[in-house]
């Protein structure tokens, strides 16, 4: 440090008494170097550090969730088709039909799509409710199509979604809702809860094996 500039920092250094003492007994105190020194150790000690910031969602990840999704979508409306065919031959609706189609959809999502989670259970809810709806508006489209002699996909694309939806809004019944409901959170606890983890067939027949009583020489 320069002489002109230690002389500064020396003057505007307030003096304390041990200074004082130090001084007229010769001894030399700390120097300004020092004392700017410790400074900056105590403020970098108490400095706080920047949070880092979050990693962005890479390209891979970002192609599997949307992968996820379609997959769920595309099994919901496959679900919601099969459901349909299943009650015109009936002829009967089977709103009972969604408890065992939501629990098919959480396992196929939750063993091939997505793992046990979160995730798995958003998407097996969400297709599971995609079945409910689906079924519904194919059902209003077939009577539609019984009711002025057109093909069902004629009367699809002539009622169009709007008036499908709102037919089939109109067609719900409490029962109809509350095996919807119901066959949705029976499929999103089964897409959380991870599968159970079967012994192998060696273990199990080393097992039986090890407990064989030993046969007579």
């Amino acid at each position: 440090m320069p002489a002109v500039a230690r002389a500064r920092l020396i003057q505007i250094r307030p003096e304390s008494p041990n200074s004082r003492e130090t001084a007229g007994l010769g001894v030399a105190g700390p120097s300004p170097e020092h004392v700017m020194m410790a400074s900056l150790r105590v403020g970098q000690a108490h400095a706080v550090s920047p949070s880092a910031p979050p990693a962005p969602m890479s390209v891979r990840a970002l192609l599997l969730s949307v992968f996820a999704l379609f997959s769920a979508v595309m099994l919901g409306l496959a679900a919601g088709a099969v459901w349909m065919v299943i009650s015109l031959y009936m002829r009967h609706p089977l709103p009972w039909l969604a408890l065992p189609i939501g629990t098919m959809l959480a396992l196929t999502i939750r063993g091939t799509v997505r793992r046990a989670g979160t995730g798995a259970l958003l998407l097996s809810a969400g297709a599971t409710a995609l079945a409910v709806v689906y079924v519904n508006m194919l059902i209003a489209g077939v009577q539609i199509a019984s009711n002025m002699g057109l093909g069902l996909i004629d009367s699809l694309r002539t009622a169009g979604v709007a008036m499908l939806w709102q037919l089939a809004r109109m067609a719900l019944t409490p029962a109809d809702m509350g095996w919807g409901v119901l066959a949705i959170v029976l499929a999103g606890w089964l897409a959380r809860r991870p599968p159970r983890r079967r012994r192998s067939g060696d273990k199990v027949t080393e097992h039986r094996f090890s407990h064989r009583p030993p046969s007579p020489r």
